[in-house]
């Protein structure tokens, strides 16, 4: 387990990831072969990414809020790269960053599977293809060796090839 809280202050993270409960999830995070991850969009009202992002406005303007397009595990990417904190922000604890996927996906024997699916709260549903084209476009952020999306998102995906 990693045993941490959801959001902490960049500037700490380290400190939380020297904890016990955190110590030893980070020093086997080496020995893992497989990630199943997901991904939200930041034009989705349901994402979670988003409410999260928005319920902390009172209190936290993240330094990259207007270059975000969507985010995997929590971490924001934008339409050219992954987007990197200020020690003010605030982030979700992850143990693995962005680029540790990309790594991770183009090493052999290992695996990044990314889901990629339409929200379900959105009326008509809304699909990633929009959030999907960086890591589409851009190899240095691949974060998957395998990616999984539904129908529309695929058919939207290839008409904006």
């Amino acid at each position: 387990g990693l045993f941490a809280g959801t959001l902490v202050r960049c500037g700490e993270y380290h400190k939380i990831k020297n904890r016990p409960g955190c110590r030893e999830a980070f020093a086997a995070a080496k020995d893992i072969h497989l990630v199943v991850t997901s991904m939200g969009d930041m034009q989705d009202e349901h994402a979670l990414f988003r409410i999260w992002c928005n319920d902390c406005a009172k209190e936290w303007t993240p330094s990259w809020k207007d270059e975000a397009v969507a985010d995997i595990q929590y971490r924001p990417y934008g339409a050219n790269g992954f987007l990197r904190d200020s020690k003010s922000d605030l982030r979700a604890v992850t143990l693995f960053e962005l680029d540790d996927l990309v790594a991770l996906a183009g090493r052999k024997n290992r695996h990044v599977i990314l889901i990629a699916r339409q929200c379900g709260l959105c009326e008509p549903r809304r699909t990633r293809a929009r959030a999907l084209l960086p890591i589409l476009k851009n190899p240095h952020m691949r974060v998957f060796s395998r990616l999984v999306l539904d129908s529309p998102t695929a058919y939207e995906l290839l008409q904006a090839a």
